[in-house]
């Protein structure tokens, strides 16, 4: 699914956006979203929203270590989360050209 596909703009635009406007509470919206994006994404192509799926994960846990740990252990683990998810942008942005 596009942006500018009728199945997005006629069903999934306006049923999120409804959606949205009827559930009241920030933190159901927030999820609400997070759902309606990883439908979006899976309508194009399922297996990478695993992907998508484990690397929010894995700088969900990297945010909590940063926000409690010393300053050593922040840098390092900001370092080792920069390193990870540039590492996986460059493995599926340019693996397509080898």
């Amino acid at each position: 699914m596009v942006f500018s596909s009728l199945i997005f703009l006629c069903i999934f635009l306006p049923a999120v956006f409804v959606l949205y406007g009827i559930i009241p509470s920030l933190k159901a919206r927030n999820i609400l979203l997070m759902l309606a994006s990883l439908i979006f994404y899976a309508y194009g192509e399922p297996i990478y929203v695993l992907l998508m799926i484990g690397s929010s994960l894995f700088n969900y846990f990297f945010a909590l270590l940063v926000a409690e740990g010393t300053d050593r252990k922040r840098k390092t683990c900001l370092v080792i989360a920069l390193i990870v998810n540039l590492g996986l942008l460059c493995v599926f942005k340019y693996t397509g050209f080898w």
